[in-house]
């Protein structure tokens, strides 16, 4: 599951040749077909908003561009990665993409794409996992494989500004310009400033576990919890950020 702005939350299916496309308030559901299916493992395939399915390709390493609509294949690119799994995060600009592939015990795959006059253009993007950018494109979070480091980084350069120790955090989500989801081994929610990624407050979902499914990155999150439910959560119109703290959630 992905946010597409101006769009809604994309969902793909595994196996099936079609994506499921929600309004920002998971409502109004439309059902688009596509050429090809997610593969069986994770869902490898993304469609933007200009009607361009971009799917991972994991036999001979690929990013391939369709036409949503006729199949065609618009483009491909050889990426430096081997088999994985894709995650796909739309970059602000409505132009480019992000994507991570997980290589096992390798170290994965952060790459950054768009369509140009018919190609697909793309580079490497330092870090590991990259795990979504800031509302104005400028940073992108990227998350720990073999570094136990959780880093905002900038696009351009690809250089850390800020970053901490990841512990046992291995999921987390920019959920706004101002703060980073983390689960806490797994079993609690902790929002961390951007300004220095320290902890600033607690989450009480008041439900079972969540794991953090996406972010629209405007202060609004998925989440599944053991009961299979999908949830969508807000942000408070104010964190209390002088002291930690437990915050109510919409």
């Amino acid at each position: 599951m992905t946010f597409i702005s101006g769009t809604g939350w994309l969902v793909t299916h595994r196996e099936q040749r079609s994506v499921t496309v929600l309004d920002p308030g998971l409502g109004d559901p439309a059902h688009v077909d596509v050429p090809v299916a997610a593969a069986p493992c994770e869902p490898n395939c993304h469609l933007d908003r200009h009607g361009v399915l971009w799917v991972y390709l994991p036999t001979g390493d690929e990013l391939v561009a369709h036409d949503a609509v006729t199949g065609e294949v618009i483009a491909r690119e050889r990426l430096a990665s081997s088999v994985g799994a894709a995650g796909f995060w739309p970059h602000p600009d409505g132009k480019r993409l992000g994507l991570s592939v997980a290589m096992g015990q390798d170290t994965p795959l952060s790459h950054l794409a768009e369509l140009v006059d018919g190609r697909i253009v793309g580079r490497d993007l330092p870090g590991e996992f990259l795990n979504g950018f800031s509302s104005g494109g400028d940073r992108y979070l990227s998350l720990p494989h073999d570094i136990r480091e959780i880093a905002l980084r900038d696009v351009t350069t690809g250089a850390v500004t800020v970053a901490c120790h990841a512990g046992e955090e291995l999921e987390a989500a920019l959920v706004s310009d101002d703060f980073v989801l983390v689960a806490h081994n797994h079993e609690g929610h902790h929002l961390l400033t951007t300004r220095s990624l320290s902890r600033q407050a607690d989450v009480d979902y008041g439900t079972l576990r969540n794991s953090i499914a996406a972010t629209d990155g405007r202060g609004r999150w998925m989440t599944n919890g053991r009961d299979g439910v999908l949830r969508l959560w807000e942000l408070p119109e104010r964190v209390v950020d002088e002291a930690e703290g437990q915050q109510a959630l919409w």
